[in-house]
């Protein structure tokens, strides 16, 4: 099995991971429409990415277009998200 291959399936247990944490706290009422907007974002990017890096980089491109999108089209906007509406004042 190719490196780039076993490297990408770390990345995407990584990227994985961090997208069901994210998801559970955005499926309270007040982010789930906020979570429907990145899942429409990420699904058609992934996609594309995958038919991309596919061509470029044989079966190692599909698992690296999913944790690629997954990070920059999910778990980057979500925690700034998440961090932005839920954060709670430190007390002094």
């Amino acid at each position: 099995m190719p490196p780039s291959l076993l490297t990408g399936f770390g990345m995407f247990i990584l990227a994985n991971s961090l997208v069901a944490s994210i998801s559970v706290v955005m499926c309270s009422g007040v982010l789930l429409r906020q979570q429907l907007l990145l899942i429409s974002v990420t699904v058609p990017a992934c996609l594309l990415l995958k038919i991309v890096l596919c061509s470029k980089f044989g079966i190692a491109g599909p698992i690296w277009a999913t944790a690629i999108a997954y990070g920059i089209f999910y778990v980057l906007p979500g925690s700034f998200i998440i961090r932005k509406k839920l954060s709670v004042p430190v007390a002094h």
